[in-house]
């Protein structure tokens, strides 16, 4: 048996560029690394409650959300999103009863995991729980084969946290100044790629000591390019790659955010001329 693909709505990091404005999903990573994947919930049931288990008039759905052992339950670890991608992990769970012909006959929201899947196991044989951005674990009553059960190995202490290796996010503005990875895009006066605006960016990387490179300018323009020969072009155009120079510099800094105005300070766009506003900012490893 194999958990409904449907279950998980994955979104993909990607941004889209409109005639120069932008539209559709941010693009959350540098085009050169890889992309990163969020999970969440395809639809999230209202806050603190638990649905579909009142009298419906008949008492039908009432009667199958009781029924024990029908269908399967799928639980999801509640998270809050931050702009630029970010995430926070809330410690407490939202789920559903699927019952299969019945469709979806319940739901919670912000229950602890022992609550959740006291909850499901009430209802159902199969009871799937994912933490943060895994996979889903088996909390059913009865183990299933072969699928890894909960609660996991490592099972970190479930409280608000950022995942694992993001806790620099919550750096404070006293802390010790450590080395940060700062990617940003210059978009130039013009849609175009030519040897001044080369020497232009040029300039503007000696001076700031970093690389640079025009992939993601390239991509752009050709994808621009085979959508006006293919004559798609005449309402304007589309295309996920940022239509810009990319830069990427060191800086020292305590935080991503001082690390972020730091490399700014360092950028002098000429006349015309402007940075993206996501600029990606890592620390060094």
């Amino acid at each position: 048996d194999q958990k409904p693909d449907h279950q998980i709505n994955v979104t993909h990091g990607a941004r889209r560029f409109v005639n120069g404005a932008v539209s559709g999903r941010r693009c959350l990573t540098a085009p050169s690394s890889p992309v990163r994947h969020s999970a969440q919930r395809l639809a999230p049931p209202l806050s603190g409650s638990i649905k579909g288990e009142t009298d419906t008039g008949s008492g039908i759905l009432a009667y199958a959300s009781f029924m024990p052992g029908r269908g399967e339950v799928f639980l999801a670890e509640n998270q809050e999103d931050e702009p630029g991608g970010a995430v926070i992990f809330l410690g407490t769970f939202s789920g559903y009863h699927d019952a299969g012909p019945d469709g979806i006959v319940g739901e919670i929201s912000d229950l602890s995991a022992e609550e959740a899947i006291a909850w499901g196991r009430a209802r159902a044989s199969r009871v799937w729980i994912r933490l943060g951005e895994s996979d889903y674990f088996d909390a059913s009553e009865v183990p299933v084969e072969g699928e890894p059960r909960w609660p996991p190995p490592e099972l970190p202490e479930l409280t608000r946290r950022r995942p694992p290796g993001q806790e620099w996010r919550d750096r404070p503005e006293d802390a010790e100044p450590i080395r940060w990875r700062v990617t940003l895009h210059l978009i130039p006066s013009e849609l175009v790629r030519s040897p001044s605006f080369d020497a232009t960016v040029e300039g503007i990387a000696i001076q700031a000591g970093a690389e640079w490179t025009a992939d993601s300018m390239e991509a752009a323009l050709a994808e621009i390019h085979r959508q006006d020969l293919a004559g798609e072009g005449r309402s304007g155009w589309v295309t996920y790659h940022r239509p810009g120079y990319r830069l990427t510099m060191q800086v020292t800094a305590p935080t991503a955010r001082a690390a972020r105005r730091a490399a700014l300070d360092l950028v002098s766009a000429p006349a015309g001329w402007r940075v993206d506003p996501d600029i990606e900012t890592l620390p060094c490893t």
